[in-house]
């Protein structure tokens, strides 16, 4: 397989520093402060929510505030709510570090993580201060293999080989892709992907790393010069608009498909990228249910609680999957009737064996005990097809549709030491 690798992500992070910000449940900095037996419970949250695309991604939180807020509303557990810190990660080590480095200090026992491409440094930090992440979405190696996280969604590990699993069975055999932006050990990632493909009897030419100032039309050309007849693009944002623009008309017919959590980014993002010709039809994995799909329980509650933080997020994956995370937590937390702390909190993971997260994955539920790679705890998937500026259709409701094979997870666990960026 040819790797291209253009315009890295990673350039020289300056030293800066960065605030916590309370958004819910109290009032007033944390630092300092001890973690209370009666008082709020102190959880963060964390994600790239600016300095990688050009617009702000308001909805990677907004999920986990929505579940929040819910579960304050109902009265929380033992009296008591979740005092929730949000935290920017800014798409940087520096910012990411900032967030979570003192998080023990600042009373904090759990995290919930939203959407972050660099959780090869907060995972590491909260593992250290002993500190579980309830839920994670992991985007690095580093953050997959950890043990002191509970992952309700498998996350781009699985996502990835799914997506040209799905784009096979669309009659693309020949395939170009890129790589999520800035992730660290996506040689582990693109290694899944590509045992993946030779199963299925197809192969990935090219993979091409894109940061947000990279030229797509000449990206475009190059992901398509080999004459591959299908093209993964996983880039958020209005530049998805103009990569995929530029990758059809380097090769007009060309079959498209993208992780759902990429492409669904609500009406802002859809509404342009429908109106390409030849996008309509692109193909859509997914690692939760398609939050356009009532038929599944999770979706309807989320679009009741998502719709009191922000209405835009009503039909965003992302809003969906953070809200997967938050619910999912919350639930751990109310499962709870002894003292509530980082320890405590890691002890209630392990012993839960079946966490309904309502349809939300495709086994309806969760075991931390299952943890036999790290975060690919089901490795299953749901997908769909990109449709109209509402979203996407799922293509088998609530029913899985790929499953990530033994060869897959036996590549992963055989390379999660020495892993490269």
């Amino acid at each position: 397989m040819r790797t291209l690798k253009i315009a890295r992500l990673w350039g020289v992070v300056m030293a800066m520093s960065v605030a916590l910000v309370v958004v819910t449940g109290g009032s007033g900095a944390l630092a300092g402060a001890a973690a209370s037996t009666a008082g709020p419970i102190n959880i963060v949250t964390y994600g790239d929510i600016t300095g990688l695309p050009p617009t702000v991604e308001h909805q990677f939180q907004d999920g986990v505030v929505a579940a929040v807020d819910a579960f304050n509303a109902s009265g929380g557990v033992q009296g008591r709510r979740i005092h929730l810190i949000t935290c920017d990660t800014k798409s940087s080590a520096t910012f990411a570090a900032a967030c979570v480095a003192n998080a023990k200090s600042e009373g904090v026992v759990a995290a919930i993580p939203s959407i972050s491409l660099i959780d090869n440094v907060t995972t590491p930090l909260l593992e250290n201060q002993g500190i579980p992440l309830l839920g994670s979405d992991p985007s690095t190696p580093q953050a997959l293999f950890s043990k002191t996280s509970a992952c309700f969604v498998p996350g781009p590990f699985v996502d990835y080989p799914a997506l040209v699993n799905a784009m096979s069975k669309a009659g693309a055999k020949s395939l170009s892709a890129t790589d999520a932006l800035g992730v660290a050990g996506e040689n582990v990632l693109e290694g899944g992907t590509g045992i993946e493909a030779k199963a299925v009897g197809a192969t990935v030419h090219a993979w091409v790393t894109v940061s947000p100032i990279a030229a797509l039309a000449s990206i475009a050309a190059q992901a398509t010069q080999a004459g591959e007849d299908g093209f993964m693009a996983s880039y958020a944002g209005p530049g998805l608009d103009a990569l995929i623009s530029a990758a059809l008309q380097a090769k007009p017919g060309l079959k498209l498909g993208g992780p759902a959590y990429i492409v669904q980014g609500g009406p802002s993002v859809d509404a342009p990228l429908v109106q390409i010709p030849g996008a309509k039809g692109m193909i859509i994995s997914s690692y939760t249910a398609l939050p356009t799909d009532g038929s599944v329980p999770a979706v309807r509650l989320f679009h009741k609680e998502i719709n009191k933080v922000n209405a835009t997020d009503d039909y965003s994956e992302v809003a969906f999957v953070t809200w997967v995370d938050g619910y999912g937590a919350t639930q751990i937390l109310k499962s709870m009737t002894g003292p509530i702390n980082a320890k405590t909190i890691t002890t209630a993971l392990q012993r839960t064996t079946n966490l309904n997260l309502l349809g939300a994955v495709p086994n309806w539920s969760y075991k931390y005990d299952s943890l036999g790679l790290g975060c690919v705890v089901d490795p299953t998937e749901y997908s769909g097809v990109l449709t109209n500026a509402n979203g996407v259709v799922a293509l088998n409701h609530d029913k899985p549709t790929f499953t990530l094979p033994p060869s897959v997870i036996k590549y992963y666990k055989a390379n999660q030491s020495g892993l490269q960026g």
